[in-house]
């Protein structure tokens, strides 16, 4: 039974933008974001002065709006959509089902002018549609109902038809006009954020997202720019968003004075009446028009402006866009200025030292099978935004100068595998499956070149699918996951009803995280670190475990599992004991690890790797990215203490190598370089418990949604210890190197572990010597 390949992307690169293309994205835009074939309405009287923000989407004009909105002379509802077209009926039939949004615009200004209620605003709009009003008429309309006040439109796509701009010189006394400018790559970031590339349904995979992003906004200008070479510069005003974030007040006093009014305080509080400025929806269930995650934000904040600087570090911006750039005002940036390189995490190091020189598998994956009518479209688009929110899944990490450092590439995309597998035997699928599974678990990632995600999407039928994302550990780490599948479940669900991303932006990014955490390590932090650990390592013996045979010279690595079940009375009976000791379960099981190994071995001094997730910063609990670290806890055995007084031995270990636990890897491995010792790889011994389970289900609607468990094939440690808080208990699974050690091996130790677990549980007084007896007639 053979399986096609029907589709691999993986997009790496922004290509520059050339004039066809250019010219392609004009026609598209003129013809299917505004009204085609509007035409002046130049019967009976202009209609009274009015404000036109002229803008790109995602330039800011929500803000911009809802600040003008803060004054008692100004009227300025969410986008109208009024000069597209020539008539409300015109307007009715375009904004007809899911487009249907688009239209409350006006609804919400007719709930504020009349202070109605959704139903009896919407009965008001249908009325006038009936009547088939034309939208200049309507707009009088509005401004026979506002008597003292300027309405401030602010539709950004009646920028990209000229005849719609000339509208509203054609139809309005002495219009004013507001030129609101934001950094290309800040407004292509947001734009991304924002998905308002799916607004442009041209042929798939003809533009990127940020080739869109870029054509709106170089189209845009280009179009206001022509525009206003003709309108008397009394009536324009040109305002740019990085002064509105950065200079508030200086910036509103001067809109008010092209607008001739006087200033007025409110305006400077944007998050103040709700109501008053629109910001809510039409229904108690609406999102609001514009900017739908306005109320995310907390204040005007400054630092959004340059926040584009921490994602784009390639200027990928064609010459025609600098050169419209330019004009506005806006620097190139130099090679410098976007230099993209970063220091490694400990975590990146640690999995750049892992991957070089043996080339181990260090990937990490879930599977699920999905029934039902999956849309393999919307799953694409959602699985790129998770990758565009989170920097490690866009991120290389290559050699400069001698130091690896990581790249921040913001044009990468995950690379995306479809292969069909149509009408395979019930007695073959499942060996097919595994075989595909497999070979896509082994598949090592190219770190230097990316991507740095992979999805890997089996089709066995229209409506049956295997779904397989692959990362690398040095992008994220396994607490991630949780955080991916939350994100997948929103996106697709919103998304596959046309509705924006409902995730809140990132309070920070990894690059942001990562910058801090350098500046955090050489503010004191790492030499405290360095200082510990060499006091702490001095004289200790990494774990030497005996093994049933040398490593060969060509290893495979590959993992062999023997699991243990602890049980939930075991484990609640383990959680007493160490009550009454003063310490942590954690204290416990590792205790107990570290006698069985000492027996195992004859040692009674030596160290063995603990691996935790270190998250130091609040704002990193929302982020996916590598926040694992390594610890090499010394465990002393010496002395022939009891299980009891031990415990308190391991507690202080744990407790001390805690506060001490952002030692950079290799640093470590010269910590032991230094005492005469060799540092084997493999590492010997592992140990790690988890014991926050993800409770996180990939939820799909009308979909069921079934998870498929697969162990890795290759493991980096001769002896790894891996414990799950499941069903009341814990889940061991002692994972091993079949090149050197037996499954017999390995599944002793593990009866000498449960057995001990079980004795100290009954006598935590009895010393260490009496406990190894009792461990050597284990078999």
């Amino acid at each position: 039974m053979s399986c096609t390949e029907v589709s691999k992307t993986s997009k790496t690169l922004v290509e520059k933008l050339n004039t066809q293309q250019i010219g392609q994205m004009r026609q598209y835009l003129q013809h299917h974001l505004c009204g085609e074939s509007v035409q002046s309405d130049t019967s009976g009287n202009k209609n009274k002065q009015a404000i036109f923000i002229l803008c790109t989407g995602r330039s800011g004009s929500t803000l911009l709006r809802v600040i003008m909105a803060g004054h008692p002379q100004l009227f300025a509802p969410p986008e109208l959509y009024l000069l597209s077209f020539n008539t409300l009926a015109e307007r009715k039939a375009a904004f007809s089902g899911r487009n249907n949004f688009l239209g409350e615009g006006v609804i919400r200004a007719i709930m504020e002018i009349k202070n109605c209620d959704g139903e009896q605003a919407q009965q008001i709009m249908e009325e006038l549609e009936e009547q088939n009003l034309s939208t200049k008429e309507f707009f009088s309309l509005m401004q026979e109902w506002l008597p003292g006040q300027i309405i401030a439109d602010k539709t950004p796509p009646y920028v990209f038809n000229p005849e719609v701009l000339q509208r509203a010189e054609e139809e309005f006394e002495n219009p004013l006009y507001i030129h609101l400018q934001r950094h290309p790559l800040a407004t292509i970031r947001s734009m991304k954020e924002a998905r308002l590339d799916l607004l442009v349904a041209m042929e798939e995979n003809q533009f990127s997202v940020e080739q869109k992003g870029e054509l709106m906004w170089l189209i845009s200008h280009q179009n206001i720019l022509e525009f206003l070479k003709n309108i008397p510069s009394s009536r324009q005003h040109q305002l740019k968003y990085e002064d509105l974030v950065q200079q508030p007040e200086t910036t509103v006093h001067q809109l008010c004075e092209f607008i001739g009014i006087d200033f007025h305080p409110d305006m400077l509080q944007p998050y103040k009446e709700k109501k008053q400025r629109m910001t809510d929806g039409v229904h108690a269930v609406s999102r609001m028009m514009g900017d739908p995650k306005f109320h995310t934000y907390k204040g005007i904040n400054a630092k959004v402006a340059e926040r584009w600087k921490e994602e784009y570090k390639v200027d990928f911006l064609s010459p025609e866009t600098w050169k419209v750039a330019e004009s506005l005002g806006y620097d190139r940036p130099s090679e410098n200025s976007l230099s993209n390189s970063l220091p490694l995490t400990v975590e990146q190091e640690y999995m750049w030292w892992r991957a070089h020189p043996e080339g181990l598998y260090n990937n990490t994956w879930r599977i699920w099978r999905i029934e039902g009518p999956l849309n393999l479209k919307v799953l694409q688009e959602a699985i790129k935004e998770i990758a565009r929110r989170h920097t490690p899944l866009h991120t290389t990490l290559e050699k400069v100068d001698g130091s690896v450092v990581q790249v921040v590439r913001p044009e990468m995309e995950p690379a995306f595998e479809i292969v069909d597998c149509p009408n395979i035997p019930e007695n073959e699928e499942s060996q097919v499956i595994r075989n595909y599974l497999e070979e896509c678990s082994l598949r090592q990632f190219d770190l230097v070149n990316g991507p740095m995600l992979r999805v890997n999407i089996l089709r066995l039928s229209e409506t049956s699918h295997i779904l397989m994302p692959c990362i690398n550990h040095a992008t994220t780490d396994a607490s991630s996951w949780g955080l991916f599948i939350h994100e997948l479940n929103a996106l697709y669900s919103a998304f596959a009803s046309g509705q924006p991303s409902p995730l809140p932006p990132l309070a920070m990014t990894f690059t942001d995280y990562a910058q801090w955490y350098q500046q955090w390590l050489q503010a004191g932090t790492l030499d405290k670190c360095l200082n510990y650990w060499r006091k702490t390592l001095a004289g200790a013996e990494l774990l030497e475990l005996p093994t049933d045979r040398p490593l060969p010279a060509n290893p495979t690595f590959r993992q062999g599992s023997e699991p243990l079940k602890i049980s939930p009375d075991l484990k609640s009976s383990l959680e007493n004991i160490s009550k009454k000791a003063g310490v942590v379960l954690y204290v416990t099981l590792l205790s107990a690890y570290g006698v069985v190994l000492g027996s195992v071995a004859n040692q009674e001094d030596f160290a063995i790797d603990s691996i935790f997730v270190n998250r130091l910063r609040k704002e990193a609990q929302s982020l996916i990215g590598p926040f694992g670290n390594i610890l090499p806890l010394r465990l002393d055995l010496k002395g022939d203490p009891t299980f009891a007084e031990l415990l308190d031995r391991i507690q202080q270990t744990v407790r001390n190598g805690y506060a001490h636990n952002s030692l950079p890897f290799l640093q470590l491995v010269d910590i032991w370089k230094a005492q005469g010792k060799q540092f084997k790889y493999p590492t010997s011994v592992g140990f790690n418990v988890i014991n926050a389970t993800n409770s996180e289900q990939l939820e799909l609607p009308e979909m069921e949604v079934s998870f498929i468990g697969m162990k890795k094939k290759a493991v980096v440690r001769n002896l790894h210890l891996r414990m799950l808080a499941k069903d009341g208990g814990y889940s061991a699974d002692f994972r091993y190197i079949t090149d050197i050690l037996d499954g017999t091996t390995v599944a002793r130790i593990a009866r000498k572990y449960h057995f001990l677990l079980e004795s100290v549980v009954k006598e935590p007084q009895k010393p260490l010597s009496q406990l190894r007896v009792m461990l050597d007639r284990v078999e």
